[in-house]
Formats: C-alpha cells, sequence, structure tokens
C-alpha cells in the first residue's frame, strides 16, 4: 500500500492535491466503483470505492475527488494508494512522441 501527503502516481495516473472542488459531472460508475481511468485494451480500472462521503466528479476532463475519510486507489495490476482525507485531483501521464512531435495522455 503507497500512502502519501501531496502527490502520488498509480500506473498512468497522477494523484494530486488539489485548491478546492468543482461542481462538474458525476463520473461512470463500475463494478462499485468511481471509475478514475480505464484500460482501453485491458478493461482494468483504477477506482475508487462508491460509499458516503466520497464526492467525484469530472471537469473540462480532468476529475476532482472530494472525501472525508481516507480512501483506496485501486487497479488489478498495480499497488493501491491510500488517499488521505481532502480534495485531489487525477490526471493521466502524457507522453511525448520525438518521431511526430507532439504530446498524448498515455495509453493502458
Amino acid at each position: 500500500m503507497v500512502t502519501f501527503n501531496k502527490t502520488a502516481q498509480q500506473g498512468d495516473v497522477l494523484i494530486s492535491a488539489a485548491m478546492n472542488f468543482p461542481l462538474g459531472e458525476r463520473v461512470k460508475e463500475k463494478r462499485n466503483m468511481h471509475v478514475i481511468a480505464e484500460g482501453e485494451t485491458t478493461g482494468h480500472l483504477h477506482g475508487i470505492p462508491v460509499e458516503d462521503g466520497v464526492d467525484v466528479c469530472v471537469l473540462e476532463g480532468t476529475i476532482y475527488m472530494q472525501n472525508d475519510h481516507p480512501v483506496t486507489l485501486s487497479h488489478d495490476e498495480h499497488h493501491p494508494v491510500e488517499i488521505p482525507q481532502g480534495i485531489w485531483q487525477f490526471d493521466i501521464v502524457n507522453e511525448y512522441d520525438h518521431f511526430m512531435e507532439e504530446s498524448k495522455k498515455v495509453a493502458d
């Protein structure tokens, strides 16, 4: 189990502290989990359990979470990450293709 204070990474998902929790659309839920990221080829997902005291939304492509107690981000192929109480944002790691001279999100 990985525990952190301000930033962490689980596979291609970056987690960092956010200043505020915006009003956005609800994120997709699957297998009683808030889907933070879902593998395009494997079907595995980075997920936070759906439970009281955990709000998750997406605004302009960025996922935000506000939790009033520690929660665990899980994935079938990565160590779980314990996220302390707070306001957090999730981003996907970018990779740079030097031949195409472009940056794109990492595909899982």
